[in-house]
Protein backbone atom coordinates (compact mmCIF):
# COMPACT_ATOMS: atom_id res chain seq x y z
CA UNK A 1 0.00 0.00 0.00
CA UNK A 2 2.70 2.46 0.44
CA UNK A 3 3.93 2.24 -3.11
CA UNK A 4 0.30 2.96 -4.28
CA UNK A 5 0.51 6.17 -1.62
CA UNK A 6 3.55 6.79 -3.62
CA UNK A 7 1.56 6.35 -7.14
CA UNK A 8 -1.48 8.35 -6.37
CA UNK A 9 1.24 11.15 -4.88
CA UNK A 10 3.14 11.12 -8.35
CA UNK A 11 0.06 11.21 -10.35
CA UNK A 12 -1.32 14.08 -8.56
CA UNK A 13 2.30 16.25 -8.37
CA UNK A 14 2.29 15.25 -12.04
CA UNK A 15 -1.02 16.30 -12.90
CA UNK A 16 -0.80 19.99 -10.71
CA UNK A 17 2.30 20.33 -12.87
CA UNK A 18 0.89 19.82 -16.11
CA UNK A 19 -1.87 22.51 -15.12
CA UNK A 20 0.55 24.99 -14.45
CA UNK A 21 2.23 24.40 -17.48
CA UNK A 22 -1.28 24.87 -19.34
CA UNK A 23 -2.26 27.65 -17.72
CA UNK A 24 1.35 29.45 -18.12
CA UNK A 25 0.45 28.27 -21.96
CA UNK A 26 -2.55 29.74 -22.29
CA UNK A 27 -1.03 33.09 -20.52
CA UNK A 28 1.68 33.06 -22.85
CA UNK A 29 -0.92 32.94 -25.57
CA UNK A 30 -3.43 35.89 -24.04
CA UNK A 31 -0.12 38.32 -24.55
CA UNK A 32 1.12 37.64 -27.71
CA UNK A 33 -2.74 37.31 -29.05
CA UNK A 34 -2.67 40.59 -27.65
CA UNK A 35 0.71 41.84 -29.13
CA UNK A 36 -0.45 40.26 -32.34
CA UNK A 37 -3.69 42.62 -32.43
CA UNK A 38 -1.90 45.71 -31.54
CA UNK A 39 0.64 45.38 -34.04
CA UNK A 40 -1.64 44.92 -36.56
CA UNK A 41 -3.62 48.11 -35.45
CA UNK A 42 -0.41 49.96 -35.70
CA UNK A 43 0.31 48.85 -39.36
CA UNK A 44 -3.29 49.17 -40.66
CA UNK A 45 -2.97 52.97 -39.22
CA UNK A 46 0.37 53.30 -40.23
CA UNK A 47 -0.94 52.51 -43.88
CA UNK A 48 -3.82 54.88 -43.50
CA UNK A 49 -1.77 57.68 -42.22
CA UNK A 50 0.49 57.57 -45.44
CA UNK A 51 -2.25 57.68 -47.59
CA UNK A 52 -3.48 60.66 -46.01
CA UNK A 53 -0.20 62.33 -45.78
CA UNK A 54 0.49 61.59 -50.07
CA UNK A 55 -3.95 62.91 -50.51
CA UNK A 56 -2.24 66.10 -48.61
CA UNK A 57 0.64 66.50 -50.92
CA UNK A 58 -0.98 65.62 -53.82
CA UNK A 59 -3.87 68.35 -53.08
CA UNK A 60 -1.06 70.78 -52.46
CA UNK A 61 0.73 69.73 -55.74
CA UNK A 62 -2.68 70.26 -57.86
CA UNK A 63 -3.45 73.72 -56.17
CA UNK A 64 0.08 74.54 -57.48
CA UNK A 65 -0.45 72.95 -60.85
CA UNK A 66 -3.41 75.64 -61.31
CA UNK A 67 -1.50 78.67 -59.77
CA UNK A 68 1.49 77.78 -61.90
CA UNK A 69 -1.17 77.31 -64.79
CA UNK A 70 -2.78 80.91 -64.21
CA UNK A 71 0.02 82.87 -64.11
CA UNK A 72 1.36 81.44 -67.29
CA UNK A 73 -1.91 82.37 -69.00
CA UNK A 74 -1.79 85.40 -67.39
CA UNK A 75 1.49 86.63 -68.49
CA UNK A 76 0.69 85.15 -71.94
CA UNK A 77 -2.54 86.97 -72.28
CA UNK A 78 -0.98 90.40 -71.29
CA UNK A 79 2.10 89.89 -73.15
CA UNK A 80 -0.35 89.57 -76.52
CA UNK A 81 -1.91 92.30 -75.67
CA UNK A 82 1.14 94.49 -74.96
CA UNK A 83 2.77 93.19 -78.69
CA UNK A 84 -0.63 93.36 -80.27
CA UNK A 85 -1.38 90.08 -81.00
CA UNK A 86 -4.71 88.44 -81.14
CA UNK A 87 -6.63 85.98 -82.89
CA UNK A 88 -7.14 82.41 -83.05
CA UNK A 89 -3.35 81.47 -82.52
CA UNK A 90 -3.65 83.36 -79.56
CA UNK A 91 -6.71 81.61 -78.33
CA UNK A 92 -5.31 78.23 -79.54
CA UNK A 93 -1.91 79.08 -77.30
CA UNK A 94 -4.28 79.61 -74.15
CA UNK A 95 -6.17 76.75 -74.99
CA UNK A 96 -3.16 74.88 -75.02
CA UNK A 97 -2.21 75.95 -71.58
CA UNK A 98 -5.57 74.97 -70.23
CA UNK A 99 -5.13 71.33 -71.59
CA UNK A 100 -2.07 70.97 -70.35
CA UNK A 101 -2.99 71.96 -67.18
CA UNK A 102 -6.14 69.74 -67.15
CA UNK A 103 -4.53 66.77 -68.21
CA UNK A 104 -1.12 67.04 -65.89
CA UNK A 105 -4.70 67.50 -63.20
CA UNK A 106 -6.82 64.45 -64.46
CA UNK A 107 -3.19 62.06 -64.35
CA UNK A 108 -2.92 63.27 -60.54
CA UNK A 109 -6.13 62.52 -59.66
CA UNK A 110 -5.98 59.32 -61.51
CA UNK A 111 -2.79 58.27 -59.60
CA UNK A 112 -4.51 58.93 -56.19
CA UNK A 113 -7.32 56.17 -57.15
CA UNK A 114 -5.10 53.63 -57.88
CA UNK A 115 -2.49 54.47 -54.75
CA UNK A 116 -5.89 54.07 -52.70
CA UNK A 117 -7.08 50.86 -54.47
CA UNK A 118 -3.53 49.72 -53.57
CA UNK A 119 -4.08 50.91 -50.30
CA UNK A 120 -7.42 49.24 -49.85
CA UNK A 121 -5.37 45.85 -51.31
CA UNK A 122 -2.46 46.24 -48.74
CA UNK A 123 -4.89 46.54 -45.98
CA UNK A 124 -6.60 43.31 -47.02
CA UNK A 125 -3.37 41.72 -47.03
CA UNK A 126 -2.63 43.03 -43.75
CA UNK A 127 -5.76 41.64 -42.32
CA UNK A 128 -5.42 37.65 -43.58
CA UNK A 129 -1.92 38.02 -42.14
CA UNK A 130 -2.97 38.97 -39.23
CA UNK A 131 -5.50 35.87 -39.16
CA UNK A 132 -2.80 33.52 -39.66
CA UNK A 133 -1.04 35.01 -36.86
CA UNK A 134 -3.74 34.58 -34.79
CA UNK A 135 -4.38 31.05 -36.22
CA UNK A 136 -0.89 30.01 -35.52
CA UNK A 137 -1.16 31.46 -32.03
CA UNK A 138 -4.06 30.44 -30.97
CA UNK A 139 -3.43 26.35 -30.70
CA UNK A 140 -5.28 24.41 -28.55
CA UNK A 141 -3.63 23.99 -24.84
CA UNK A 142 -3.52 20.55 -24.00
CA UNK A 143 -5.60 20.60 -21.09
CA UNK A 144 -4.48 18.12 -18.19
CA UNK A 145 -7.09 15.36 -16.94
CA UNK A 146 -7.31 13.35 -13.88
CA UNK A 147 -8.61 10.26 -15.47
CA UNK A 148 -5.03 9.07 -16.15
CA UNK A 149 -3.38 9.78 -13.22
CA UNK A 150 -6.36 8.06 -11.06
CA UNK A 151 -6.14 5.15 -13.68
CA UNK A 152 -2.52 5.36 -13.45
CA UNK A 153 -3.14 5.63 -9.55
CA UNK A 154 -5.85 2.60 -9.63
CA UNK A 155 -3.51 0.07 -11.24
CA UNK A 156 -0.51 0.76 -9.24
CA UNK A 157 -2.83 0.36 -6.40
CA UNK A 158 -4.37 -3.15 -7.78
CA UNK A 159 -0.52 -4.24 -8.91
CA UNK A 160 0.84 -3.81 -5.23
CA UNK A 161 -2.95 -5.59 -4.16
CA UNK A 162 -2.06 -8.06 -6.45
CA UNK A 163 1.28 -8.84 -5.39
CA UNK A 164 0.60 -9.09 -1.61
CA UNK A 165 -1.88 -11.26 -2.28
CA UNK A 166 0.54 -13.39 -4.02
CA UNK A 167 2.95 -13.05 -1.21
CA UNK A 168 0.09 -13.83 0.86
CA UNK A 169 -0.11 -16.51 -0.20
CA UNK A 170 3.39 -17.72 -0.68
CA UNK A 171 3.90 -17.30 2.81
CA UNK A 172 0.34 -19.56 4.06
CA UNK A 173 0.44 -22.60 1.93
CA UNK A 174 2.12 -25.05 3.35
CA UNK A 175 4.97 -26.27 1.41
CA UNK A 176 6.03 -30.58 1.22
CA UNK A 177 9.35 -31.79 3.03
Amino acid sequence: TGSAALSAAGSAIGFIGQRKTARAQERSQAVAMSQERERAQREALSMRQKESQDAVARSQQLMEISRQSSEASARARVSAGESGVGGISTGLLFDEFDRQSANYQSALLQQQGYDSANVGLALGDAEMRHQRNITALNRPVQKPSLIPAVLGAASSTSSAYLGGLQLHKASTTPTLP
